[in-house]
């Protein structure tokens, strides 16, 4: 049997797939490490190298051990693809492995000499291999050896990717393809922020693009940055470029021929033309281009919620072929808008209308004839509503070789022949990240909107605002448009307050604007509207959770199968992340909670309290064991439920009273003292004291504001506050708050 390909991606977050499929049972630190070490040498290691890297603060002997039990690991799941003898270990020669390290040494090795001239292509391929740095996030415990050679072949790649951009700007500005060369200098600047060379590109491709106030005003941000980051002003060819600018004496090479030539021939296409400035999405833009470069590759479904951009993405990506003009679609690029298609059977007459083929009785004979000899991208916007007409799009591939799809949907097509390209929200600033804001996509996104309606608006006074309202809406493209579309009348803040407010933001008035579009609650609707009731019940029982959920969780807490997650996260109403959890985008959670009926709350709320209270409990076990480490590390990973359970433990034992000598509610506080000890061992542990410490003292006045201390011994009440004010005490003291310790105690 044909082993499948591994495919390795390591420049930037490591991603191990084998036939496209995440590999999600290797979650080993170290384990990774070693295949990370491995895929790079790409030679016959040592084992004592490898032991050394990996443990070099353990005696050789117990290194080694531990490297067999590593090696061990490797093999239960990769052992097709890799080789060790009693000496050394490496990559198995010859096996199907692909890794995004060796495509990049490629490009590069194929740009390195001036004398060769690479496609503009080439390098945007290449440079799109870079995704962030080396292996970003990859942190191993104990290995300081493989950290320093972590440093060195992070910072290696790092320069190999901005020299790699720079040749992509050189042959951008050759060839006057200002967009692309625009795209790399930005990219540059994500990479290395404080690099005055990327700055200088950016500043003189704004210019040559004809945005002469933008390249101005690049200058003053770039000056600003070198000055108030690394106190020094820009450099005489940057200051000179400046004045050439201002004076508009600047220029560009003269484009080759071949590059005139080709726009002079245009595609036919349909697509409607761009209104507003396109931002952001270099990633998909790229994605895309590769997979269409794939013969394999004929259909495409770009899938995300409402919102998030689908359509602008795709007419952006259809734009560029129509303007670069391409072999593979020498018969045109079609646009086909299907929101107001209302039934299956009208897709082959809407497919028809968009190509505008002669009149015919049959719609479906009359598209089926025209596709056989023609080389065409469709792309067919807004398919959700029609799972129905899914076969209908493979008789299209069927009848025409030549014909390729691209397809926008909330829902996955579940076909054979589907690539599936999930579109999510842009890029936004994380807490505390200020210091390169105007860099996030999405804030460049939501400024450039904001100025539209308000040539006064700002960024700068508004960076606080602007950075939490991209935070607050998870970088989704549609929210962003529509509040910045009040900043003419609504100040940012009260801005934040309305979305905060259950979604509150007014609806917009945009006459051209589809209805499902002028609201978020409208877009959540729009999609509401298309679920089974399974669904609908399924997806307000699952808002319960705070920070994400596992499939155990939403099966013991929400009654969710794993059938209905599928379904959910197919139809882009729940995420799944690489570390196996589910998560609902903020906004979506807020909006479906609302349908929560009280009492379907309630039991819900109450089994999610008592689940995080035996999933503490069963962590909690583990304390002072060989693995004591991994049961924080999980309780870390659902501080969302912990807390919120607590929260819910804390009120029902605070409900407790006492009739004539009768406690009315005991199980509240059983509840409650599963969670207390657990929970303080879990802070204490992560060195998280200052948010215990008020955690446990408001737990405490609450307890003793119901008369807690009142209660009959028998209830197991003032035993469970004692413990209290020894957690409350324990942490206090971490803080150097002695005499409010001691007075705890």
């Amino acid at each position: 049997m044909k082993v499948p390909t591994l495919e390795l991606l390591l420049l930037g977050p490591l991603q191990i797939l084998i036939a496209s499929k995440p590999v999600s049972n290797l979650v080993s630190m170290k384990a990774k490490a070693l295949l990370a070490y491995l895929t790079v040498e790409r030679r016959p290691v040592p084992r004592s190298t490898l032991a050394g890297l990996l443990w070099s603060d353990l005696p050789e002997e117990e290194a080694r051990r531990n490297l067999r039990v590593e090696i061990s690991k490797l093999r239960r799941v990769l052992d097709p693809y890799l080789t060790f003898t009693h000496q050394d270990g490496m990559l198995k020669q010859g096996a199907h492995v692909q890794a995004d390290v060796y495509e990049f040494e490629e490009y590069l090795a194929a740009v390195q000499g001036r004398a060769i001239k690479a496609s503009l292509g080439q390098l945007v391929r290449g440079s799109s291999l870079y995704r962030a740095d080396f292996l970003s996030g990859l942190q191993v415990r104990g290995a300081p050896l493989f950290d320093e050679w972590l440093v060195l072949e992070r910072e290696r790649q790092r320069q190999a990717a901005l020299a790699l951009l720079d040749r992509l700007v050189e042959t951008a500005i050759l060839q006057q393809d200002w967009e692309s060369g625009l795209l790399a200098a930005r990219k540059s600047l994500s990479i290395d922020n404080w690099r005055e060379n990327s700055h200088r590109q950016l500043i003189h491709l704004l210019a040559l693009s004809g945005d002469r106030p933008a390249a101005l005003a690049q200058f003053e941000a770039t000056r600003r940055t070198l000055v108030q980051e690394l106190g020094i002003e820009p450099g005489p060819e940057t200051f000179d470029l400046y004045r050439r600018i201002k004076a508009g004496d600047f220029s560009s090479p003269a484009a080759p021929a071949a590059t005139v030539q080709a726009a002079a021939l245009p595609l036919s296409h349909n697509l409607p033309a761009p209104t507003t400035s396109f931002v952001g999405r270099e990633t998909e833009l790229a994605q895309l281009s590769e997979l269409f470069t794939n013969p394999d590759c004929r259909l495409v479904t770009l899938i995300g919620p409402g919102g998030t951009g689908k359509t602008r993405l795709a007419l952006e990506f259809c734009w560029k072929l129509a303007n670069a003009p391409a072999q593979d679609f020498k018969d045109g690029v079609y646009f086909a808008p299907l929101a107001a298609v209302e039934d299956a059977s009208l897709l082959f007459p809407a497919i028809v209308e968009a190509l505008k083929l002669p009149g015919s009785a049959d719609p479906r004979q009359r598209l089926i004839q025209h596709c056989r000899d023609k080389q065409q991208l469709i792309l067919l916007d807004n398919f959700e509503h029609l799972s129905d007409a899914v076969h209908q799009l493979v008789e299209i591939l069927q009848a025409g070789p030549g014909i390729r799809l691209l397809v926008t949907s909330r829902h996955q097509l579940n076909l054979y022949e589907e690539w599936a390209l999930p579109v999510d929200g842009m890029p936004f600033p994380s807490q505390g990240d200020v210091s390169s804001w105007q860099n996030y996509t999405a804030v460049q996104l939501f400024s450039l909107r904001a100025q539209r309606v308000n040539l006064r608006f700002s960024p700068q006074a508004n960076r606080d605002c602007i950075v939490r309202l991209c935070q607050l809406l998870e970088g989704l493209p549609l929210g962003i448009e529509l509040a910045a579309a009040w900043t003419h009348v609504i100040p940012c803040r009260d801005i934040i307050r309305l979305i905060e407010a259950n979604l509150s933001l007014p609806e917009q008035p945009v006459r051209n604007l589809p209805y499902r579009q002028r609201s978020l609650p409208a877009v959540f609707q729009y999609s509401w509207d298309l679920l089974s009731e399974d669904e609908q019940r399924g997806l307000v029982r699952l808002t319960v959770f705070h920070g994400g959920f596992t499939v155990h969780a939403a099966e013991s807490v929400a009654d969710t199968p794993p059938r209905l997650l599928a379904s959910l996260t197919a139809k882009s109403l729940l995420r799944f992340s690489p570390h196996g959890r589910y998560e609902m985008h903020s906004l979506l959670q807020a909006f479906a909670s609302e349908k929560l009926v009280p009492d379907t709350r309630e039991k819900t709320q109450a089994a999610h309290s008592s689940y995080f209270a035996r999933f503490l409990a069963g962590c909690a076990l583990e304390f002072s064991g060989p693995r004591e480490a991994q049961a924080i590390e999980e309780i870390a990973a659902e501080i969302g439920n912990v807390r919120a359970g607590w929260q819910r433990a804390l009120a029902q034992a605070a409900s407790a009273q006492s009739e004539a000598g009768v406690l009315t509610c005991e199980a509240g506080i059983d509840l409650l003292a599963q969670y207390l000890s657990a929970l303080s061992t879990f802070y204490f542990r992560k060195s998280w004291f200052r948010e215990a410490e008020p955690v446990f003292s408001h737990a405490a006045s609450i307890l003793e504001a119901s008369g807690f201390n009142h209660l009959p011994p028998a209830s197991n009440a003032p035993f469970v506050l004692g413990i209290l004010y020894l957690a409350h005490a324990r942490h206090c003291r971490a803080l150097g708050q002695n005499k409010t310790a001691h007075a705890q105690i």
